[in-house]
């Protein structure tokens, strides 16, 4: 059983498209689809903080439509907040093995006040670019970014931040 038994199309409006280094595309539903968490930018989360991110690696998925209203559930990885850089000033670096499949997901940790928030939007994996292995790292793009481009075309379901 693969992925397209349970996807649905569903018309989305582009919030807007990053530039440069910031490869992310903001979309919205007229609806909330998923659970909702506050976006969080640097502050309320730490370098060496636990975190994880969810995907669907391969294409694959964990099944168990039946506790996710049809739906199938992703993998989850767990990973470390390594560093973030301003170069422009969009990256963060997280401490973990990513797969094809994981980009796009959410970077999801617990704030200093303990609740669940998403601090960035995970973007790829990089290669050693001597050996061409994996390097152990998952670059995402800070929610800023994502917060920026969504207070200049507010449209669609609502953000908490």
């Amino acid at each position: 059983m693969g992925l397209e038994r349970c996807w649905v199309d569903v018309p989305v409006t582009v919030v807007g498209l990053g530039t440069d280094e910031t490869d992310v595309a903001v979309l919205t539903h007229a609806r909330p689809v998923t659970p909702s968490y506050p976006l969080r930018t640097e502050t309320g989360f730490s370098i060496g903080q636990s975190a994880a991110f969810v995907g669907f690696p391969f294409g694959w998925d964990a099944g168990m439509e039946n506790l996710n209203n049809g739906f199938p559930i992703p993998f989850v990885k767990a990973a470390i907040i390594s560093a973030w850089v301003d170069r422009p000033r969009t990256r963060l670096y997280v401490d973990a093995h990513g797969n094809p499949g994981f980009s796009g997901g959410p970077l999801v940790l617990r704030d200093q006040s303990g609740e669940f928030a998403i601090a960035g939007i995970i973007t790829d994996s990089p290669n050693d670019p001597i050996t061409g292995g994996q390097v152990g790292f998952v670059r995402a793009i800070r929610t800023r970014c994502v917060l920026d481009l969504i207070n200049a075309n507010p449209v669609g379901a609502l953000v908490s931040v």
